[in-house]
């Protein structure tokens, strides 16, 4: 399928925010992904940040995580939490070797947010050991993890701004993957469809149970949203 398997020692870098109050939900399923991480001898790091999921954010987190020797940038909603059988098999798709993967998650407009890849009105995905995969041409965003290469590739077909400084640190040029400003799900679709337009793909892993907390909490899980099943953590 043309992925390269990555190296036994990848490093995440774990991306997330929390401008309102912890979920512990969201913690505990932190807890299991680290342990999953440990027991693949996958080494990791955070970004948090006390900021709204902006995109300005996420260019900063793009722009750090370049500074280092990460393979991977994952980023992640604080509202959500998920199962640890379905965050394996996430995991195993990324030690596969796939660009980008994500997890589909239910949302308060009652539906999850996915654009299947089709050909013939057939969806479009792959299936190997352990894993069992869709293609999308889009989805929205909060579960969803970034090889370097992507970012590395796209780089310089952005334009750039200078963060502003303060207490004598550094400039940070950083690159405008995201135009600053916009928290629009539409900046998002739009970098997923530049994405794909370099030759990456980008995958979802369905079948994880999510758990979505804002005002009230959402649950449900993508492969059985498919077959017409309710699912619940």
């Amino acid at each position: 399928m043309g992925w390269q398997p990555q190296p036994n020692l990848m490093k995440i870098i774990i991306a997330s925010n929390f401008n309102e109050e912890i979920n512990p939900r969201h913690t505990h399923s932190m807890i299991t992904f680290i342990s999953a991480l440990n027991n693949m001898k996958c080494e990791y790091d955070y970004y948090y940040s006390d900021n709204h999921f902006t995109d300005k954010l996420k260019n900063e987190w793009i722009h750090d995580f370049l500074q280092t020797n990460a393979t991977h940038l994952f980023m992640v909603d604080p509202g959500l939490s998920w199962d640890m059988r379905g965050m394996v098999r996430f995991l195993n798709v990324i030690k596969k070797g796939a660009d980008v993967v994500s997890g589909a998650f239910p949302n308060k407009c009652g539906g999850f947010g996915v654009h299947i890849k089709t050909e013939d009105n057939y969806p479009v995905g792959l299936e190997g050991e352990n894993y069992r995969i869709l293609e999308v041409n889009s989805i929205v965003p909060g579960f969803i993890i970034f090889k370097r290469e992507v970012f590395e590739k796209m780089k310089p077909d952005f334009s750039t701004y200078v963060k502003p400084t303060q207490f004598g640190e550094p400039e940070k040029v950083i690159t405008e993957f995201f135009k600053t400003g916009n928290t629009k799900i539409s900046e998002d679709i739009e970098f997923q469809k530049k994405v794909q337009e370099k030759g990456f793909k980008i995958f979802l892993e369905p079948n994880i149970n999510f758990n979505y907390t804002g005002k009230k909490t959402w649950v449900g899980n993508y492969t059985q949203y498919l077959l017409g099943s309710p699912c619940a953590l």
